[in-house]
């Protein structure tokens, strides 16, 4: 830890939480106070300095039976969730620490009953029908497609397009994402990796600090995380290398993006998803959208999840884990070979043609980030990419097109985060290639051998016939059909040495009866029966 002159006991009391949750504890204490001015109760009220209005609650005076009438007041007079209510719990427990004082004991387990009689009737208020669902439902993969497709249009130079792939990709919180830094990216092979030091969960940063991997959808340019950071850094290329997202309330600049592209018509997309539904619906796809995705422990190692004492000892964070779950979650086809595509690169990072053009695009670039060609196909005619240097400059951009690498092969990367089941796909596509093949080979062989020595009615014919030679043999074919074709089979006359189907399989038994142990007979023609009495009787 580096040396902190302003160090003060006091303020490492105070940092025990973060600004934005005390904020919200904050907020959750006025509304208390609000109560007690409209109960008439001033004497629960004693005066703080760092309050907005300069009082706050003298605890010695406020009782835990005050803050249940408080509780019984909000549900029968607000619309208001169990969330909420726990919330203003953990205003009261919070400001209990800040006073110095002990939390009352029935803070915790009777308070908890409550909460719990709460939620059961609000179940069972939805079952039956009295109310509606309430909270942040799971954006599912469709509507996050069309959000994306709709997002690229905006005019904010790709920042809520990024901010809402980057969210879904990395299964965080909005939060999170608005801290993501430069230096918190890594070049990961064929990945992109992003690393947190502090979040929700690891408040004190003690946990392993490995990094996420998020791959490229060449498939789907409108949903791919690096389309979107190459959009992004294109149109704000003089963004200093500290802060991907610079600026105040970012989370809260991404939420009203959100709500808007919500709200706008043709998106599918209902009016109870929100931010957190990027973090719910990605891990609802990753674990439940196939039956072969990766395992709940990846699942919840990425989005952040504690396992449990015992289960986080033995359960860690391994690469291969995360890296099939950042293709899954990219939205990579599981069924297909093509799961192993690699990000369009470039063939030799180092030619001087892309040092040099990188130096023109992103002046103020690191040289370990490389952004991937975008895909012009997903931006509108008047997005602000469309005026950089990487598309007004049509000698640049091609010769960068010419230095692309893209597929499943290349000379500098490898795939990463392959499941076995994908190299059996490929096997099996090897396979359909060479079963279409043989039809075409065998049908080349066999013009090979009629051009060679044709065959017309038995008579063989030169490799170059003339035409005189042509039409012999076609008057020599159409005289035989016609001859056939003009008889029936009873008057058709044998030929010489002709022999029937039923002769040559008995000469075939014959000539080998080894293989068949039953002796030929040849079948007696017996005359018809004669019909029984009854019928002789009823023709008589």
């Amino acid at each position: 830890m580096a040396r902190q002159q302003d160090f003060t006991i006091a303020s490492a009391r105070r940092n025990r939480i973060s600004a934005q949750t005390r904020s919200g504890y904050s907020s959750g204490i006025n509304q208390v106070k609000k109560w007690v001015v409209l109960a008439g109760l001033h004497d629960l009220l004693a005066p703080c300095a760092e309050s907005s209005d300069g009082t706050t609650l003298d605890l010695h005076a406020f009782h835990y039976e005050h803050f249940l009438d408080f509780i019984e007041w909000t549900v029968q007079n607000k619309d208001v969730e169990v969330g909420t209510l726990s919330g203003y719990r953990s205003a009261i427990q919070s400001l209990y620490k800040d006073q110095g004082l002990p939390v009352p004991l029935e803070y915790g387990e009777d308070i908890k009953e409550v909460f719990s009689g709460l939620r059961k009737t609000v179940a069972q208020d939805l079952q039956a029908g009295a109310k509606l669902y309430r909270g942040k439902r799971p954006m599912s993969f469709a509507v996050f497609e069309t959000l994306c497709e709709k997002s690229v249009e905006l005019f904010d130079g790709g920042f809520a397009h990024l901010f809402l792939i980057l969210s879904w990709n990395l299964m965080c919180r909005s939060k999170s994402t608005e801290t993501v830094r430069f230096d918190h990216m890594s070049c990961e092979d064929d990945s992109i990796g992003f690393t947190f030091f502090k979040t929700k969960t690891n408040q004190e940063g003690t946990k392993n600090k490995d990094p996420k991997h998020c791959y490229a959808n060449p498939f789907k340019p409108s949903i791919c995380l690096y389309v979107a950071l190459g959009v992004y850094l294109s149109c704000n290329s003089r963004i200093t290398p500290t802060e991907l997202f610079p600026g105040a309330n970012q989370k809260d600049r991404f939420g009203k993006s959100l709500a808007a592209l919500i709200e706008a018509p043709k998106t599918g997309a209902k009016k109870d998803i929100r931010t957190h539904s990027i973090r719910k619906g990605a891990a609802t796809f990753v674990s439940s959208g196939s039956t072969g995705g990766p395992s709940i422990v990846s699942v919840c190692l990425r989005c952040g999840w504690s396992l449990g004492n015992v289960m986080e000892r033995y359960f860690r964070y391994e690469a291969a884990g995360d890296q099939f779950t950042g293709r899954v979650v990219a939205g990579l086809p599981i069924k297909s070979s093509d799961f192993a595509v690699l990000p369009p690169h470039f063939r030799d990072p180092s030619a001087t043609v892309v040092l040099s053009a990188l130096q023109v695009v992103f002046p103020l670039l690191k040289p370990q980030h490389r952004p991937s060609p975008s895909a012009a196909s997903v931006l509108p005619p008047r997005h602000a990419m469309r005026s950089t240097t990487l598309f007004t400059n049509g000698t640049m951009q091609g010769e960068l097109l010419g230095c692309v690498q893209s597929g499943d092969g290349s000379p500098c990367l490898r795939p990463s985060g392959i499941p076995p089941f994908v190299e059996m796909y490929k096997q099996l596509q090897r396979n359909d290639q060479t079963l279409a093949l043989i039809l075409e080979t065998i049908l080349k062989g066999v013009r090979e051998i009629v051009n060679e020595n044709g065959v017309c009615a038995g008579l063989a014919l030169p490799p170059h016939p003339t035409e005189i030679d042509a039409i012999d043999a076609f008057a020599a074919t159409s005289g035989l059909f016609n001859v056939i074709s003009g008889e029936t089979t009873s008057k058709r006359l044998r030929r010489d040495c002709q022999l029937k189907v039923t002769t040559m399989v008995r000469l075939v038994r014959q000539q080998d009866a080894t293989k068949y142990s039953r002796p030929f007979k040849k079948r007696k023609l017996t005359s018809p029966k004669e019909p029984p009495a009854l019928g002789r009787s009823l023709l008589l």
